[in-house]
């Protein structure tokens, strides 16, 4: 069983433990994020963070192996940040059905993938998914899951923040919603960022990101 392992992580388990989980489950986590610019406090690797905590929340609480994470998405509108990796779409595409050719072959049938760049990411996501499953591979199950869309479907809390001094009270009062309420919360940050030439404004980020933070300290 998955739970009997040493590790959720595929990378840090040999080929034998594998094996022996893949007598009992065929289920395996994708994490994919970005490497790209989260202003002047947020670090590069912010949305792999977030999609890197929520996988390893889920396959530990349900014994479920992860794939190593994806660091790089569909970035160039952040190109004008130095730092900001960015995969053509295509590139992302042919990324995603490679990794996903490889985990059929031996013998994953449910594929679930966590993307934590929001909307950037999804046309590929979406596409490659969508490709393998009508024309390639009929009998595995794949699963794209935005965690802010599922957020909002379920009428998650959030606060947007627009003005630089409330940024600490709204990261506070979120930490404290996940902490002793044991609920989630959404904080879109939306401040001014001094952008270089050719750089555009960053899209919302989940309070998430600060708990993945943490645990990456």
């Amino acid at each position: 069983m998955a739970a009997q392992l040493a590790s959720v992580w595929l990378q840090e388990l040999t080929w034998e433990d594998v094996g022996a989980y893949l007598e009992d489950s065929d289920i395996i986590i994708c994490p994919v994020g970005s490497t790209e610019e989260h202003g002047p406090a947020g670090p590069l690797g912010l949305d792999c963070l977030i999609a890197i905590a929520l996988a390893e929340d889920v396959a530990r609480a349900t014994g479920t192996l992860c794939t190593p994470p994806l660091w790089f998405g569909d970035s160039p509108h952040h190109l004008g940040f130095p730092g900001t990796i960015s995969l053509r779409t295509e590139t992302l595409m042919a990324v995603i059905q490679d990794m996903s050719r490889s985990l059929a072959k031996h013998g994953f049938r449910k594929i679930l993938i966590i993307n934590g760049h929001k909307g950037a990411n999804l046309p590929g996501l979406l596409a490659a998914t969508k490709n393998l499953r009508e024309y390639e591979m009929p009998e595995v199950f794949f699963a794209v899951i935005d965690p802010v869309k599922i957020a909002e479907a379920f009428g998650v809390e959030g606060l947007r923040v627009d003005d630089e001094s409330r940024l600490e009270d709204a990261i506070t009062h979120g930490l404290r919603v996940n902490d002793t309420e044991a609920r989630p919360f959404l904080l879109d940050v939306r401040l001014p960022l001094g952008l270089p030439e050719g750089g555009r404004a960053a899209t919302p980020f989940q309070l998430a990101a600060a708990k993945a933070a943490e645990r990456a300290a």
